[in-house]
């Protein structure tokens, strides 16, 4: 005899709780501690218990491995153990049991959900939260949320899933972003959270202070005058940033679940888990649909993108690939919104975007050494390193401060600086980032072309913390970055 959705609600009711401890705590039954955007789910949980129903829809999207449901079942023990919310007014599901094993969507499930309360959602006061995880397994799950939302005010909606295309690519749930959805993206871990999960020190009250001097300062010597304020309490996490363990979270230290795994296990499953990406998110695509043999051909592109540097599209699609450089480019694009790579443009007119083409990271510098890992290109030297850090530094730049990212662009030509970035004001700061020692001439040879016009410039490297004769230039340890 079938299950029926009823008795999946009544088993979700009565498992929640445990379920949730044994998803947010490790195997001694200690508390996982809680992230940087945790303070948002809080925020916005708090908000509505209090009776506020401005901001009551959530959806958060971010990579498979980055920590979403995590975040959820910590949100869950948030609302019973710290607001006191009654279990059964929470219902915290999976959408890939219940649209995997049952064919149930968010809407019947809810529907299910009320059967069992034995009244409508709409006609009662009290507050009801919906945890539900994976929402991509039901490709419908954006109608019925908005129906939801629109039906039933006293309704908190927090709805997670991987950067699958359906949570990206659909038209009128974009319509909605300004006026009804919060969207939250969870990036890998920064260091300071990767600190505070692996040794448990926290060094996480430095993140906004950091950023905001090197990408909110009038100039290279205000950035220095900000940093040095701060000089005793970046020493103290200066001391937690040996070059090992620096390397080890370039490698597998931005994935909650590779953390503690010996190094051969995390990149085994890091590589297993993008395989699941390929070949389960990219079925989500809306828009465009790859034959059997093009999907079969995406490990083999985020290899060469992992090995192969500054790799022109034509090299990529003939002799590497042997496709066609459209298919290539609709190869890049489902990538970039699976968030498995980001593209850089090169900084220019619109027709420069526009014909130029971009340069290529990885969303995880994890997901990139285990690549070269898998075919025996282990992450090894300075410039090995270097690399990483100039991938990771992209995700860095491009979360900013909350609401605020700054635009991350690439500059053509030799002896140039590595990045040019523009902030949420339009101001371009130059930037240089190096696993080494650097000197400031490349970042001064950028801004010394007149169309940049750039507010400052840094150079962040292996060097003690000072500013250029002119004042234009930071030098900034590249500890200190990864206080951000």
């Amino acid at each position: 005899m079938p299950l029926e959705p009823t008795q999946y609600i009544q088993k979700c009711l009565q498992t929640s709780a445990e379920l949730s401890v044994l998803k947010t705590t490790d195997p001694q039954g200690k508390p996982f501690h809680k992230r940087l955007i945790f303070s948002e789910l809080e925020r916005l949980t708090n908000k509505f218990q209090a009776g506020d129903r401005d901001e009551r829809w959530l959806v958060m999207l971010g990579m498979r491995g980055v920590g979403k449901s995590t975040l959820l079942h910590q949100t869950y023990r948030h609302l019973t153990e710290t607001l006191h919310v009654n279990q059964k007014d929470i219902l915290c599901f999976s959408m890939s049991d219940a649209f995997g094993q049952l064919a149930v969507g968010l809407d019947k499930t809810v529907q299910s959900f009320e059967d069992l309360r034995g009244t409508r959602l709409g006609s009662e006061r009290t507050p009801i939260y919906l945890l539900v995880d994976e929402a991509h397994h039901d490709p419908k799950w954006a109608e019925s949320a908005k129906e939801i939302y629109e039906r039933v005010p006293n309704v908190f909606l927090l709805i997670t899933g991987s950067s699958a295309l359906s949570l990206q690519d659909d038209g009128d749930l974009e319509a909605d972003k300004a006026r009804r959805v919060n969207w939250l993206h969870v990036t890998p871990l920064k260091y300071v959270e990767f600190l505070l999960l692996h040794d448990g020190v926290d060094f996480t009250d430095l993140s906004g202070p950091v950023t905001q001097a090197l990408f909110r300062s009038a100039s290279g010597s205000e950035v220095v005058g900000r940093l040095s304020s701060l000089r005793n309490r970046l020493l103290e996490f200066q001391v937690h940033c040996d070059d090992l363990k620096v390397r080890k979270y370039l490698t597998q230290g931005g994935l909650p679940y590779a953390i503690n795994l010996p190094p051969v296990l995390a990149y085994d499953r890091i590589i297993r888990t993008t395989n699941a990406v390929i070949e389960k998110d990219l079925t989500l695509l809306k828009r465009v649909r790859f034959e059997s043999e093009t999907i079969r051909k995406f490990p083999q592109l985020l290899t060469l993108l992992a090995t192969w540097e500054n790799v022109s599209l034509d090299k990529l699609a003939g002799s590497a690939l042997n496709i066609e450089k459209p298919t290539l480019i609709q190869m890049l694009d489902a990538l970039r919104k699976c968030e498995l790579i980001k593209s850089i443009k090169t900084h220019g007119g619109v027709r420069i975007k526009a014909t130029r083409p971009p340069r290529y990271v990885f969303g995880s510098t994890n997901v990139k050494a285990a690549f070269r890992w898998n075919v025996g290109a282990q992450v090894i030297t300075p410039a090995d390193f270097g690399v990483l850090l100039e991938d990771l530094m992209v995700q860095y730049f491009e979360t900013g401060d909350p609401g605020q990212p700054i635009a991350v662009y690439r500059r053509d030509g030799t002896n140039e600086a590595d990045f040019i970035l523009e902030t949420p004001l339009k101001e371009i700061i130059i930037c240089e980032i190096g696993f080494g020692r650097k000197t400031t001439e490349q970042v001064r040879n950028t801004m010394n072309d007149k169309d940049v016009k750039a507010k400052y410039g840094l150079t962040i490297a292996d060097e003690p913390l000072g500013v250029s004769p002119d004042g234009d230039i930071a030098i900034v340890p590249k500890e200190y970055l990864l206080a951000c």
